[in-house]
Formats: C-alpha cells, structure tokens, sequence
C-alpha cells in the first residue's frame, strides 16, 4: 500500500471531527518520494500513519480504537506519539478523545494509557500473566488514576 493510494481513497470520502471505529492491523505503507531517507531509498511507515493522517482530516474524537500490534509490539513512545500527539517525550499535537480502547500490546503501561488516552472510558487489557503488572494497573497512580474509566476488560 501506498501514501498516494491512502490519500486518493479518503479524498473521495467526507472528513468528519468524530470517527465511530478505528480498526489498525499491521500494514507496510510506502511513503510518497519527497520523504526519502538520508541515503535516498524509500521510506516505509506502519499502520500507526493513519493517526497522522486522522489529525490533518481534523479528527478530533474516536469512540473505539482497536490496534493489532503484531509480534513486535510497538513501543510505549510510539503508542504516546500515535494516540496523544507527543514526540520525544513533548505534546505536539492535540490528543484524540478515545473512548473505548483495545490495543492488543501485552501489559501496557498504566502511564501511557494516562497520557495516551486519559478519558478512556472502556479498556480492553492484554496481560501476560505475570503478577507485578496486575500490581501496576491496580496501584492508586495506575488505572484507578483514569478519572473518567468505567469498565477494564483482562
């Protein structure tokens, strides 16, 4: 898939402020020529690209975002920059209002769930098993912190 083929698919479609589903599995997208590496070959990106794309269509709530990571889950950085707008640790953009998410990362970080998406309502987890991150989603700064969260699903 190409950035070109993406762009002429939504140029034909109405760009509203509010999406009802994002569902995101792993894709490859070739970037278009003006965004080449230092050494002159094509860029590729992932799947994560649409949420670029969602903010330049103005897209400013999404009332369920679902992301199928893969086996090499992306990193929390990546999850903030995606879903919060931040790059290197600092807010770039505005963050999406995600009401329900199900990012199938095992054990995401209670924290980047609060910077990512801090009006969550509904939360769809991934545990691994291990014991020390159910301790980390129920410490007082973890999920009980996410003021508007009405259900957890494990």
């Amino acid at each position: 898939m190409t950035e070109t083929q993406v762009r002429n698919y939504f140029s034909k479609r109405d760009h509203h402020h509010t999406l009802r589903h994002v569902f995101l599995q792993p894709a490859t997208i070739l970037l278009d020529n003006d965004q080449k590496t230092p050494n002159g070959s094509s860029r590729y990106t992932d799947h994560l690209q649409f949420f670029n794309w969602f903010r330049e269509w103005g897209v400013r709530k999404i009332f369920k975002v679902v992301v199928y990571d893969g086996d090499h889950p992306h990193r929390d950085e990546e999850v903030e920059k995606a879903l919060a707008g931040f790059v290197h640790g600092k807010k770039k953009y505005a963050s999406f209002d995600v009401e329900v998410l199900d990012w199938h990362k095992e054990d995401l970080c209670p924290e980047v769930i609060q910077t990512a998406t801090p009006q969550v309502r509904e939360l769809h987890l991934h545990w691994s098993g291990r014991n020390s991150v159910l301790r980390g989603w129920s410490e007082p700064e973890g999920l009980p912190a996410l003021e508007y969260l009405q259900k957890v699903y494990i």
